[in-house]
């Protein structure tokens, strides 16, 4: 599976040995991650598409914070947090009772913004792990179903 990124790039201006100015392009680390996460919620949400799960909202943001995914099939409300890494660091270190506690709030929030129509009978909140290699390819998708 071949993996598209974009690069941005900072001009950083530098004297060199001449004295003469000039300037080289770096990658921006903030830029570098989000490319790394919209990688893995992509990876994330074709595998609930295969699992038959349809997108209802992807990046949900508001005050306290943001939905990567939110998806459905005809009985289930799934609130998806994505996790990716390109190292060998467990991407599920940062998920603790706290961002546990902070994805059950933006699952009412957004439960209370969309007509009764798109609810479902049951909810629940996952965890998708992702891990790539330095080419972006996957290494491993581990889902963890029903956290809380």
């Amino acid at each position: 599976m071949g993996v598209t990124t974009r690069r941005s790039a900072v001009a950083v201006a530098f004297l060199n040995r001449s004295g003469a100015r000039g300037h080289y392009l770096r990658a921006t680390t903030a830029n570098a991650r989000q490319i790394l996460g919209r990688r893995g919620e992509q990876l994330a949400l074709e595998h609930y598409q295969r699992l038959g799960f349809e997108l209802l909202s992807r990046n949900h943001c508001s005050a306290i914070g943001e939905l990567d995914l939110v998806v459905a099939d005809a009985r289930t409300i799934v609130f998806v947090e994505v996790k990716t890494s390109s190292t060998s660091l467990d991407p599920l270190v940062s998920i603790n009772p706290r961002k546990l506690a902070r994805m059950r709030r933006l699952a009412a929030g957004w439960l209370s913004s969309v007509p009764t129509g798109a609810r479902r009978p049951a909810i629940r909140l996952d965890v998708v792990a992702i891990t790539l290699d330095r080419r972006g390819e996957l290494v491993a998708l581990d889902q963890f179903a029903d956290v809380t």
